[in-house]
């Protein structure tokens, strides 16, 4: 009778554990419940499969495997895998480069609540790339990832409101985003905030 809890508790390890922050020495005895459990579609367990075959963790290293099980976690709905099938389209690793593809994916991430693509969207909509400028989405989507205390997002903010992008200039609100920001360690706004010069932003902001 004492096998079931042991069974529960062993299916609990393997469903909350994040197994990039476990030794690879205990990961490889859940590989096969992993496996199982990403066979059967548990997105979750698909994402973990990206780690283990990407590292060869218990299991024979095959990286064609572990992008074909990113792809499926994403497919799947999850939102991290979802960001790093986005950043492969972003910067054509392992797939063609593909803004529009990776938008879509970054998109679908962000919308699942996963801040890093929700501040990667507020960089690309804010203009780098010209054909994709859209500066209400940028300001949207760095607005939602600095709630979330997304750093570099929050000095993005104080950006727009210190030189008045697509929004009045208010040089108080953006004094407020750049000391967040500082605090929440993002380097440009503490380099801002040490010297006060405008210098300082000009780079940073762009």
């Amino acid at each position: 009778m004492k096998l079931l809890p042991m069974l529960l508790a062993f299916c609990c390890v393997v469903a909350k554990a994040d197994i990039r922050d476990l030794e690879p020495t205990a990961i490889v005895p859940l590989v096969p419940e992993i496996i199982k459990r990403a066979e059967s579609g548990n997105a979750e367990a698909q994402f973990d499969l990206t780690t283990i075959y990407g590292r060869g963790i218990g299991i024979e290293q095959n990286p064609t495997q572990a992008a074909i099980w990113l792809k499926q976690a994403a497919e799947n709905g999850h939102p991290e895998a979802q960001h790093w099938v986005a950043y492969q389209f972003f910067y054509g690793q392992r797939e063609k480069r593909d803004l529009d593809k990776a938008i879509i994916w970054y998109e679908k991430s962000a919308k699942a609540g996963y801040v890093d693509s929700m501040a990667m969207l507020g960089h690309i909509y804010k203009g780098d790339y010209r054909e994709y400028e859209n500066l209400n989405k940028s300001i949207y989507w760095y607005k939602a990832a600095s709630d979330e205390g997304h750093e570099h997002s929050t000095f993005q903010l104080g950006c727009f409101n210190y030189f008045g992008i697509n929004i009045p200039q208010n040089m108080e609100k953006a004094n407020r985003y750049f000391q967040l920001a500082s605090k929440r360690g993002d380097p440009a706004a503490k380099e801002y905030i040490r010297s006060g010069k405008k210098t300082a932003l000009k780079y940073k902001c762009n």
